[in-house]
């Protein structure tokens, strides 16, 4: 089975309006092992991206706030992947701790999507910012509602838990 852009956006669709579909129908797709590490690198450095270009539009004083983490896109790149591996960890073993089921694979592309959707709200939010800075920060507290919500039903689907 083959993905292309319009598979890529109704599947977009598909985890906004119903995300354990979406985290399903991910999984099902059966990504080989190395398209996987390959889409976690690309989340990576696109992470990475939006937070350098975060950073260059905000205050000189919350440059500096965030100078060491920022110093240099090698250094935000590696904790953007360790704090991603991290994540895949723990939703593996702690499901399977807690009777669960799922696959550090599967784990993996959930992370990795879960991040991918979560970029593209934040380059919303980005956009918002330049010409509503409160509706931004309004989409920034959703967001950060819907990425728990997303978090609970991929885990749920990755372990194949009856209940959130």
């Amino acid at each position: 089975m083959k993905m292309d852009f319009s598979d890529l956006v109704l599947l977009v669709q598909l985890t906004f309006q119903y995300a354990d579909e979406g985290a399903a129908l991910l999984l099902d797709f059966d990504m080989p092992r190395v398209a996987r590490w390959l889409s976690f690198a690309l989340v990576v450095v696109l992470s990475t991206l939006v937070v350098h270009l975060s950073l260059a539009i905000q205050p000189i004083e919350v440059q500096q706030l965030f100078g060491d983490f920022a110093a240099s896109p090698l250094r935000t790149v590696a904790l953007q992947a360790f704090f991603l591996m991290a994540s895949v960890l723990a939703i593996w073993q702690v499901g399977r701790w807690r009777g669960g089921v799922g696959h550090f694979d599967d784990a993996l592309i959930l992370v990795v999507w879960l991040q991918f959707v979560l970029l593209g709200m934040q380059l919303v939010q980005l956009a918002l910012y330049a010409v509503l800075p409160m509706a931004a920060n309004l989409l920034g507290f959703a967001t950060l509602a819907w990425f728990f919500w997303l978090l609970t039903n991929f885990i749920a689907v990755l372990h194949r838990f009856t209940s959130l």
